[in-house]
């Protein structure tokens, strides 16, 4: 199959040709580039964030929009414990010409939205099992991913939040300092995670192993996450947003990517 992909990274681009070229769709090729961008761009996405996609079939002109943002935490919350006590601290970014503040620490954690979504996408869409389209990251994970420039860049700018804890750090800051461009991130434990996600599906995100490993922490450090905020979390679909514009009709995709926002710039 014949096919584009723009990304970050090459590295996540070379995930997503490879499920291409073993025989799957776009939607195989956009999930395993999705999870390979949790490592070759781990500065700025991970497996604990949300997102949005769109498919168009132009064969039939069905369009499937997900909506797997991340979620408020805090469902069936019952304890006590006042707001001074959550782990929710405020650090400064130094851009430059700026600083700007930005808030860290188990309280800031969102109810993992991209886990739910990229699976749902593969069992309605994608032609190839879940444990073959995850198995470009999970070799990624154990080789590394080699820094580019602009990741090195984001890097050095939020080292406070890649150095907070010991954990974190391990993986960041090699040698003491954090990766540059041209150093190689590996992350050998989330090759084992992503393992059995292929074998079980999202649930070990949600219900499973890793659900209660991630609660675990929450509570251990002052989170505000919940069993019921990750038993709950479900994947909406919607119809996209269509808006005439010039001489096309373009797709928006659900208002929490802002598609709303766009229709009306459009306008």
């Amino acid at each position: 199959m014949r096919g584009v992909i723009a990304a970050g990274h090459p590295q996540t681009a070379e995930a997503g040709a490879d499920m291409l070229r073993q025989g799957g769709n776009a939607v195989d090729a956009a999930v395993a580039a999705a999870f390979a961008s949790f490592i070759a761009e781990a500065v700025l996405v991970n497996i604990g964030g949300g997102g949005i996609a769109q498919v168009y079939d132009p064969a039939t002109g069905q369009i499937a929009s997900y909506d797997f943002f991340s979620n408020m935490p805090g469902l069936a919350r019952n304890d006590q414990t006042s707001t001074a006590e959550i782990d929710f601290r405020e650090i400064l970014v130094d851009f430059g010409p700026a600083q700007q503040p930005f808030y860290i620490g188990r309280g800031s954690v969102a109810v993992p939205g991209v886990v739910a979504g990229l699976c749902q996408m593969v069992e309605d869409l994608g032609s190839l099992p879940l444990g073959q389209i995850l198995a470009p990251a999970i070799r990624l994970s154990r080789q590394g991913a080699i820094m580019s420039d602009a990741l090195a860049y984001v890097a050095a700018i939020l080292t406070p939040i890649l150095t907070d804890t010991p954990e974190i750090a391990a993986r960041y800051a090699l040698n003491g300092s954090i990766a540059g461009a041209g150093d190689t991130l590996r992350f050998p434990d989330l090759a084992n995670t992503l393992e059995q996600l292929g074998r079980e599906g999202s649930a070990l995100f949600y219900t499973g192993a890793v659900a209660q490993t991630i609660l675990a922490d929450q509570q251990a450090h002052r989170g505000l996450l919940t069993k019921t905020d990750l038993a709950r979390y479900q994947v909406y679909q919607a119809a996209p947003i269509a808006v005439d514009y010039r001489d096309c009709t373009v797709l928006l995709p659900p208002p929490s990517s802002n598609g709303v926002l766009i229709a009306f710039a459009l306008k």
